[in-house]
């Protein structure tokens, strides 16, 4: 650049013009940064569908805004766009080969778009190491207090003894984990960056209020999710494993009823047996481009009870105390292919085996040790997901806002390791 062309550019930004469109760009930008914190904050709390959707929206309003009017730039290349674009162009083709039309194009934007918009306002606004632990931080306090409220009213106030499993009608036992045990990884991974005490009781008492209220569910998956989403975060401090596989098994015989729904009879005999079946049987005649996006054909009766009648009748879903068929795989990849078929399954495999990929490459080769400390815990808990993933859909709700969270922040740590002196995120 010239010496005039530099004097030019300089005078511009002293311009009171430059300067207040200055000021007015950064408060809308820090005002996008508290709405979608307190969207991600919010998550886990029933009841706060309004405050969410005017969080969300809002930010989004202001996004476009800063976009049209104020010209301001947006990072939209990360390792992630061409996996979501390829399953989102698939998913768009769906359109015209699906059974429920109308529900499908909406389903593409409320279960797909929606949180395509999330993954990438939280990955251009939350670009630093400040605010990346800002977001760690959010999501810990969040689910913690979620947690410790829940779980004070559900055996407090609603007084269920101990042996019934923790859950709510607006949070069902099935999705409650994924928040809980997605926040006890990362309470248990910055423990040990804290030098004071407060933070570390703080997080002493996150990690305990979630490890809780996941074991109170009784869900198999989550437990399964806990053990090895917990050996790949201290995977080198062998101590730490032992300590905390000993203390698991001694909390799992204390409560009443865990070790019989960890009895072969409940684990290999059961309902999920009966759900597959019939997904694949939907599966046989749909393999290319599956029903549609849109799941509200599959929660059709007569639609499930065609196929479920092809069955043996040992092998036939029903709903607990009906006929009807359970209206969900409750399975993530059965999910995905029942609804855009293998071309579908083979996109969503893409955007998996990507984060797989980023998170591999921090670990092993993150240019700051904390780049790649970070890597291995956001791994953890992205398996954690996956796990729980194979016992239940993650396609919507505040399941999905934790998946797609997730890998925006491994979108951000990427990005921080393209300039090591950003990365330090730990402290």
């Amino acid at each position: 650049m010239t010496p005039e062309r530099t004097e030019n550019s300089s005078l511009r930004r002293t311009l009171p013009g430059a300067q207040e469109s200055s000021r007015l760009t950064e408060g809308l930008c820090q005002s996008v940064v508290i709405m979608m914190g307190l969207f991600v904050f919010l998550n886990p709390f029933p009841h706060t569908t309004a405050i969410k959707e005017i969080s969300y929206y809002s930010s989004l309003f202001i996004v476009l805004f800063l976009a049209v009017f104020m010209k301001r730039d947006f990072a939209l290349t990360t390792p992630f766009t061409l996996p979501f674009l390829l399953f989102l162009f698939w998913a768009v083709m769906g359109i015209f080969f699906t059974l429920d039309r109308p529900n499908t194009i909406h389903d593409i934007y409320s279960h797909y778009i929606k949180y395509l918009f999330l993954y990438y306002i939280l990955f251009n606004f939350y670009q630093s190491g400040k605010k990346f632990l800002l977001l760690v931080w959010i999501v810990i306090i969040s689910v913690s207090l979620f947690s410790i409220g829940g779980l004070i009213y559900f055996y407090g106030i609603q007084n269920h003894p101990v042996s019934d499993r923790f859950g709510f009608i607006e949070m069902s036992i099935n999705y409650l984990c994924l928040p809980t045990i997605s926040a006890l990884l990362l309470s248990l991974h910055l423990y040990k960056y804290q030098a004071h005490w407060i933070p570390k009781a703080i997080l002493v008492l996150a990690a305990a209020s979630t490890l809780a209220a996941t074991l109170l569910t009784q869900t198999r998956g989550a437990l399964i999710a806990v053990i090895i989403s917990v050996v790949l975060l201290f995977i080198d401090k062998k101590k730490i494993i032992v300590t905390l596989l000993v203390g698991l098994v001694i909390i799992i015989m204390i409560i009443p009823n865990y070790t019989e729904r960890l009895s072969s009879k409940y684990s290999f005999v059961n309902e999920r047996i009966a759900m597959n079946r019939l997904t694949c049987e939907i599966i046989k005649d749909y393999p290319i481009t599956g029903i549609g996006f849109g799941m509200m054909i599959y929660a059709n009766p007569e639609f499930l009870n065609s196929y479920n009648a092809r069955l043996p009748e040992e092998y036939q879903s029903r709903r607990y105390g009906s006929d009807i068929p359970v209206p969900s795989p409750h399975n993530i990849f059965l999910d995905v292919t029942v609804r855009t078929g293998i071309v579908g399954l083979a996109a969503f495999l893409f955007i998996v085996g990507t984060f797989v990929q980023v998170a591999w490459k921090l670990t092993r080769r993150g240019q700051t040790p904390i780049a790649r400390d970070w890597g291995r815990c956001l791994f953890a808990s992205f398996c954690a997901i996956i796990i729980q993933a194979l016992f239940m859909d993650i396609t919507f709700g505040p399941q999905a806002v934790v998946f797609y969270t997730t890998i925006a922040m491994l979108s951000i740590l990427w990005q921080l390791n393209r300039a090591p002196e950003g990365t330090s995120v730990g402290k």
